[in-house]
């Protein structure tokens, strides 16, 4: 690995932005290939857009920011938006627990 503007190469290092602490979520369908095999296309984008729905709702709400979704892949960035009330990263608002999100992930799938 050359160091910025060693030799000759240009220094990009001003293209890029540093974060301290962020949190990245792959998410990937299990399964999801194997579906694809046994469903009608209209099916398998059906489910894509009720699942993802969910999720964007959930990025949304959470302050996140969803960084690609591709096929059966979705990557969520947390901790690059915002501080809650008391100068705290919060990915979770109070309002809903885990459980509920898991329950509503589960019921969509």
């Amino acid at each position: 690995v050359s160091t910025p503007g060693a030799q000759g190469d240009p220094d990009v290092s001003h293209l890029a932005n540093n974060h301290d602490m962020v949190t990245v979520l792959f998410c990937d369908v299990v399964g999801f290939t194997a579906m694809c095999k046994e469903l009608e296309a209209s099916q398998v984008l059906h489910f894509l857009n009720d699942l993802y729905s969910v999720f964007d709702d959930l990025v949304d709400s959470l302050d996140l920011y969803n960084m690609d979704t591709s096929g059966d892949l979705y990557i969520v960035v947390g901790g690059l938006v915002a501080l809650d009330q008391e100068g705290f990263r919060s990915l979770l608002p109070l309002k809903r627990t885990l459980d509920e999100y898991r329950r509503e992930a589960q019921r969509v799938m």
